[in-house]
């Protein structure tokens, strides 16, 4: 039929085709590219009314359709949700911008 088969670290829709034992390490791509979205708008000088809608829209929206297939592990969503935080506050190299 010409089908092909489909290796065991591909993607399918964006989503895994295989989640391995540790779904830590299977869904650790998410955290690239939250970082790598943050390290992007990181360099722009940007008010909070625009660092907010850059969280709200692209941040939040990023593990959206893989959680709506798959269970994503609670240190993961907390590893997520902490590097969000310390875009919005400032933070960086234990140094905060808010006082």
């Amino acid at each position: 039929m010409g089908v092909g088969a489909v290796g065991v670290h591909d993607k399918y829709l964006g989503l895994p085709s295989l989640v391995a034992r540790s779904k830590m390490e299977t869904f650790r791509y998410l955290e690239d590219k939250l970082l790598e979205r943050l390290q992007g708008w990181k360099q722009r000088a940007l008010f909070w009314a625009a660092k907010e809608t850059l969280i709200k829209s692209v941040a939040m929206a990023l593990p959206l359709h893989v959680m709506s297939c798959f269970k994503l592990p609670l240190s993961l969503c907390r590893l997520l949700d902490k590097h969000v935080a310390r875009f919005w506050w400032g933070i960086s190299d234990n140094h905060s911008k808010v006082r």
